[in-house]
């Protein structure tokens, strides 16, 4: 995978392992969307707050679970009263299944991510769709 040498990740460590390093995130509630629990997540775990959400990338498991990244403006500083660290690491680290459990994810988001990147420097518009995929029972 190419990497811009500048380019550095927010990220949060386990609260168990301080050496294994993931995107901020977590599960939405019941009742809340996805954006509403991006936010919160963020702000929880960071001290961050989101503004400007837009979905960048998301992937279904082998178990039908969504996982959704955004990207978004922040303000504030760092600081959490969570057990894991936060700090700007290297894409490098969080696509390593040595130093990231969610690296396969990571690595499809980044790919993901440098395939627009190329698009949109050769001219391309981005536009998305999106397709529910429920249970057809």
């Amino acid at each position: 995978m190419k990497q811009a040498a500048c380019c550095l990740v927010l990220a949060v460590s386990r609260r168990n392992n301080p050496n294994m390093w993931g995107l901020p995130g977590g599960k939405a509630e019941p009742s809340e969307s996805l954006e509403a629990a991006a936010k919160r997540e963020l702000q929880e775990e960071t001290g961050l707050v989101a503004h400007d959400l837009f979905k960048i990338f998301s992937r279904f498991d082998a178990d039908g679970f969504e996982t959704t990244t955004f990207a978004c403006e922040v303000e504030g500083t760092i600081q959490t009263l969570e057990t894991g660290l936060v700090n700007w690491i290297k894409p490098s680290v969080l696509v390593n299944p040595a130093s990231s459990p969610f690296a396969e994810y990571n690595a499809a988001l980044f790919v993901s991510l440098y395939q627009v990147c190329e698009a949109v420097k050769e001219g391309f518009v981005i536009s998305g769709l999106e397709r529910w995929r429920g249970n057809s029972k």
